[in-house]
This record gives C-alpha cells, structure tokens and sequence, in this order.
C-alpha cells in the first residue's frame, strides 16, 4: 500500500479518536454492553458504504476540476436548496469541533484539580479559556503541518497507545455487565440509544473531499482514483471499528458505574474519570493527546461548507478567504468555552441526525439524481439512514 493511502488511512483513524475513544463507555452506562456489541458491525456496514458512496460522488464529479462534496450538493439541488444543506453540513461540523472543545476543556480542568495546579482555579474563568482558546488558535494556523506529518505520527503512537492501555486493563475488569443479558426490548432501547453515537465516533466523512483532491493530484484515472479511495475507507473503517472495539469494552469493563455516571453528567471523557492506581494519570494525558487530533479532523471538515459559503469562485489561494475562516473558527472556540454543553445530547439529538442526512440519506439521493450506477444495496443503507434520523429520541423514550 502506497504511502498517499498509508498517510489517509493515519489521518482517518486520528480524526475518529476523540468521540470513539473517549466518550462511548459513558453511553455504555445507559445503553448497556451487549446494545454497543450489536452496533459496532451495523455501524462498520453504513459508514463504509454511505462514505464510499460520497467518495464516488466527489470522484465523478471533479474529472475537470475538483468539485468537494458541498459542491455537488449545490450543483444538484440548486443555489437556494445547495446552501440549505450546505449550512446543515457546517452545523454538523460545528457541534462535532464544540463536543471535542468541549471535552478536551473539561478534562483538561480535571486533570488540574487531580495534579493540584492551581492557576486553573475554575473551568469557567476567563483565564482558562484564553489559555484553551490560543492553544486551539495554533491547531487551526499550522492546520497544513498538523495535518500531514504530525497526524500519522499520532494515529501510530495512538493505536499502540490503546492496544497497550487496553491489554494494561485487563486485570482490572469486572465481567458484571456480561452477567445478565438485557430483555430483547431493553436491548432494542439500547442500541437505539448508542447506535448514533458509534456511528458518530467512526464517521469521518467531511474529510473523504480533501482526500479525493489529494489522489487526483497523483493524475491518476477515475476508475483508480475509486479504487484508492474505497480501498483507505475499507481499511481504515476496519482499524477504527477493531481498535474502538476493544478499547471501549476494555474500559467499560475496568470502569464503575459511579465513575461512568460522573464522566456523562460532567461531560468529560471516559479517561479522566479512570481511577487505577499507575495507570489514571497515564489515562489522562492519553485523552488530552486524543482530543486536539480529532479537532483537527473536524476543522479540516469544517472549512469546505465555509469555503463554500464565503465565495463564488473556489480557490485554494485565497489567503482572505483563509484568514476569514480562521478568525471565525476561533471565535466559534471561545464561545463554546463559555458554556458547559452535555456532550452525548448534543451527539444523540443534533449531530448524529445530520450525519444521518448527509452521510447515508443525501448520497443515494445524489447518485440516483446524478444517474450514477449503484447497487440495490444503497436503496438498504438509505432505509437506515432515516431510521438514525429519529433513533436517539425513540430510544430515550422508551
């Protein structure tokens, strides 16, 4: 496998690390563990297959020029419907960077509190926030740097991080959750309730775009540009669903149900909360690595919808459009500092729908528009993706 696809496949699984990582085991303690179990090979098949379907979308549509998935979105549905849903894109984009501020601010005061500094005295002191605000600031200026070189080192040292955490638990699990198999409607409830949030943690579909732009510089044919393209989905798809696989359970197993309940209600990852004696502290900075990652995936998918918006004319060489982008996003980064937002609400009843839309739903509605060939099998990917539209909230009313 050539190093283009080596460096997507990295960049792929890093963008994936911070909700799949760090906040699934807190909807474990609600949903249950045999519900994630369940989602896991539901959520490999519709992710691949719904960003695959973006992936032959962007591809068909950039043979003379490159046309990112917003732009084709726009090219179909007019200039009033295209902004519409391009708008809905950057909603998305925006709750996904506030969940990882989010998270990464909380932890981050958690871990002060247990190391006793004290200059982070409260998590809503303007003193904290500016620190939190610059160091983000300097993620999106040198976004092109992080991107490329220093992603793939993370995602090796991530995924040797885990495998390592993961195994370093196994003496501290406790196999209660596996002593009572849940009733078949408790476990329809549950997976109801964690399915959007597994599909949130493995989706990465708003960088499929700018990975496609990177294969079509290698001035390669549209059949293998395809192939490249469903070849860094695949395996990428298969580390994440294998790797957060055995991590969550990992943790969930090693983890109380007090601990679980204090990292969902304070909205802070699964790690901060780990009290094992060598390896808590180990946990934590492993979590404040993984956050700023994952905000660099996101912001990466939250610069093509504000691209779009912010001119008629795509360039890549516009520093004005550039610097505009950067000065809102960090805008944007302080004020979710200012607010303490429950993460796995915010996933369950605003992100994940959209994703829904615009991952499983929007992409056969595209080819069937586009008259691009497709298999029966996306009419199977679009009946689940309307079901993810209302999933959260049937399984919270249960």
């Amino acid at each position: 496998m050539k190093n283009n696809k080596l460096s997507w496949i990295a960049v792929c699984f890093a963008t994936c690390m911070g909700a799949g990582v760090l906040f699934l085991p807190n909807e474990i303690g609600k949903s249950g563990i045999y519900a994630f179990i369940i989602s896991l090979p539901i959520a490999f098949f519709i992710n691949y297959f719904g960003q695959k379907y973006i992936g032959k979308l962007v591809v068909e549509n950039s043979r003379d020029k490159e046309c990112s998935y917003s732009d084709v979105i726009e090219k179909q549905f007019g200039k009033i419907g295209g902004k519409i849903l391009v708008v809905a894109f950057l909603l998305v984009m925006l709750g996904i960077i506030s969940m990882y501020v989010t998270g990464f601010k909380n932890d981050l005061f958690a871990f002060s509190k247990s190391e006793n500094i004290g200059i982070f005295t409260s998590k809503d002191s303007l003193y904290f926030i500016l620190i939190i605000t610059i160091f983000f600031s300097l993620i999106i200026v040198f976004k092109q740097f992080l991107l490329y070189v220093v992603m793939r080192i993370k995602s090796i040292f991530i995924m040797a991080a885990l495998l390592i955490f993961s195994l370093c638990l196994i003496p501290y699990w406790n196999f209660s959750e596996f002593s009572q198999f849940p009733s078949v409607a408790n476990l329809i409830m549950g997976v109801l309730l964690i399915l959007p949030i597994v599909i949130m943690a493995i989706n990465y579909f708003a960088i499929i775009s700018e990975m496609v732009f990177t294969y079509k510089k290698e001035g390669k044919s549209q059949e293998v540009m395809m192939k490249d393209c469903r070849d860094t989905l695949f395996f990428s798809q298969l580390l994440i669903v294998v790797f957060i696989g055995f991590f969550v359970v990992s943790s969930t197993l090693a983890l109380t149900p007090a601990e679980m309940d204090v990292a969902r209600l304070q909205s802070q990852t699964a790690l901060s909360v780990l009290d094992i004696p060598g390896l808590s502290i180990l946990a934590k900075w492993l979590g404040l690595l993984i956050l700023p990652a994952s905000f660099l995936g996101a912001f990466v998918g939250l610069s093509e919808p504000l691209k779009n918006m912010l001119t008629t004319k795509r360039s890549k060489n516009n520093t004005r459009v550039k610097i505009v982008i950067a000065v809102l996003s960090i805008c944007f980064v302080f004020i979710v500092l200012l607010f303490n937002l429950n993460i796995l609400e915010v996933v369950g009843i605003f992100i994940t729908p959209i994703i829904a839309i615009l991952t499983y739903v929007l992409p056969v509605i595209l080819m069937k528009k586009s008259k691009i060939h497709m298999s029966k099998g996306a009419y199977v990917i679009l009946i689940l993706g309307v079901l993810l539209l209302v999933s959260y909230f049937i399984g919270s009313t249960l």
